[in-house]
């Protein structure tokens, strides 16, 4: 098959549109996708193979994350399709290889718990050699992907696909609509023994308090369903339960209980939801 083809194959279509909408089902714009993702997996189809795809409006809005101001930029369901179909199914295949063994980003069997993992490892192999007398420095590129010199990156990938003509035009594409995205940290601390202490950045957690305060007030006035803030909340915790500490949890499961009028309860990390008892 050749690399137009690959991509424009209604199964390989499918399957980056079931990781596209994979942790974000209770977003109302992915509910509106859900409802007909037939129809718009052929219409991506039918714009691949005529060449009439078009960048998809964006949504911009600002975070405040540890004391400053962020632009976030966030892409439509059927743009994150589309990018998830060529990094899946062309790019990572080619690229794999040639990258470092840390860089655990959209890697399939890696992800951020080896991340903190080789984390780990780093700082305990300067822990041997220097102690605990040092720094780490911190740094975040301002608009990354907007300002990386894009006709060098897409040279440089497109040396790994014989300069097929085809990934050469996707890739235009797609890097004219590159906006910034944005990580969240957690805070990673060595002790003068050498034990790694691991904490989710507690801003995080003041920003989830005041989200499940608005989404209590939403779906009281029946602006959304119960069912999608459950999503989300079940969605965080599996994310940070391990990062965060004994009385954190305590504290936004009470704050989670008194807002729904709902019973947590967890065993074993296993997080049950349930109506509260009278």
């Amino acid at each position: 098959m050749t690399y137009e083809e690959i991509l424009c194959d209604a199964n390989n279509l499918y399957t980056a549109y079931k990781a596209s909408v994979k942790g974000s089902k209770w977003k109302e714009s992915t509910q509106k996708f859900m409802l007909n993702f037939l129809r718009y997996i052929f219409e991506i189809q039918d714009d691949l193979s005529n060449r009439t795809l078009k960048n998809g409006p964006i949504d911009e809005f600002e975070l405040h994350e540890r004391g400053r101001i962020r632009p976030i930029t966030s892409i439509a369901v059927k743009d994150r399709v589309i990018r998830h179909v060529l990094c899946d199914e062309i790019l990572l295949p080619a690229v794999k290889n040639k990258i470092i063994y840390d860089n655990c980003a959209s890697i399939k069997g890696r992800g951020m718990s080896l991340q903190r993992k080789r984390f780990e490892v780093h700082l305990r192999k300067y822990y041997c050699l220097h102690g605990n007398d040092g720094y780490i420095l911190f740094g975040d590129f301002k608009k990354f992907y907007d300002n990386i010199i894009h006709e060098i990156a897409k040279r440089e990938l497109l040396k790994l696909f014989d300069n097929d003509e085809f990934i050469d035009w996707l890739l235009t594409l797609i890097l004219a609509g590159f906006r910034i995205d944005v990580s969240y940290m957690t805070e990673y601390t060595l002790t003068d023994s050498g034990k790694i202490i691991k904490r989710i950045n507690p801003k995080r957690v003041t920003t989830m308090r005041r989200k499940l305060k608005k989404l209590a007030v939403k779906v009281e006035n029946g602006e959304i369903p119960y069912e999608n803030v459950e999503g989300m909340f079940r969605g965080w915790m599996g994310d940070f339960y391990k990062l965060l500490s004994k009385q954190q949890r305590k504290n936004l499961i009470k704050l989670y209980e008194d807002l729904f009028d709902k019973e947590i309860i967890i065993v074993r990390k296993k997080m049950t939801i349930t109506d509260r008892k009278s």
